[in-house]
């Protein structure tokens, strides 16, 4: 399982899910209070942020970063941070917002409101790669069962 773009030729890559972004706000933020709908990332302009190290995926964080850029503003990263818990904890105790990918949300981390974004947002995917020299019996029945389950996933 890995998050595409990579480079390695030996591998065969299949997209199997696809996630937008979505804000991350603390409990006792103003936006916290506002009825839950949709926010524009503009919004966020002038809050700090939360994000993880460009190390860890520096493909996904370009693309949070040039998704604000183009709403005209470079977010203020107060504090990197790895793994999503710790970012919804950080966000939870008050140190800034965040945009993460929607499945983050299903962490439930008490004291974050979570908020689609009314943009069209960067999409995250994840893939599933195999070599393509393998030949093991075992793949194509695994494969089958993770398009399977992917399908089920995107339909949701």
């Amino acid at each position: 399982m890995l998050h595409p773009p990579i480079d390695a030729p030996l591998l065969i890559q299949e997209v199997i899910y696809h996630e937008p972004l979505i804000a991350v706000i603390p409990d006792i933020h103003p936006l916290a209070q506002e009825a839950p709908a949709p926010i524009s990332v503009k919004i966020l302009a002038n809050e700090p942020f939360v994000l993880f190290p460009r190390q860890v995926g520096p493909v996904w964080y370009d693309s949070i970063i040039s998704f604000c850029q183009q709403a005209g503003f470079s977010p203020t990263v107060i504090q990197e941070a790895f793994p999503q818990q710790t970012i919804l904890g950080l966000v939870a105790a008050g140190l800034g917002v965040s945009l993460i990918h929607a499945s983050a949300q299903h962490i439930r981390q008490q004291g974050v409101i979570v908020r689609p974004l009314l943009e069209k947002t960067p999409v995250l995917e994840s893939a599933i790669a195999w070599r393509s020299d393998a030949a093991h019996p075992a793949l194509l029945q695994f494969l089958n069962v993770v398009r399977a389950l992917s399908l089920f996933n995107n339909a949701i």
